[in-house]
């Protein structure tokens, strides 16, 4: 579903962005920022209003790690299901 693939992409990211903070109250800001923090508690997430970010911050960050990828739950379930439908 297309739940699943959001989820799956906020638990594999290394850098979230969360845009149109500015739209919604803050008591919803926190409510979002500890869903995110909580799916994936390493990524560097980042609140944003009109998509505006410092470059510096998403390009070349060179925080992606092969290793700690493999370890993510999302990641091993994924792997797991795709190696389970190749085998039937």
């Amino acid at each position: 579903s297309i739940a699943d693939l959001l989820t799956e992409q906020v638990e594999f990211a290394d850098v979230i962005l969360v845009n149109k903070i500015d739209l919604v109250s803050e008591e919803e800001r926190e409510k979002v920022l500890k869903v995110v923090s909580t799916l994936n508690p390493k990524a560097k997430v980042m609140s944003t209003e009109y998509g505006v970010v410092d470059l510096q911050h998403i390009l070349n960050s060179k925080s992606f790690s092969m290793e700690e990828a493999f370890e993510s739950p999302g990641w091993l379930v994924s792997m797991k299901s795709e190696v389970k439908s190749e085998s039937e």
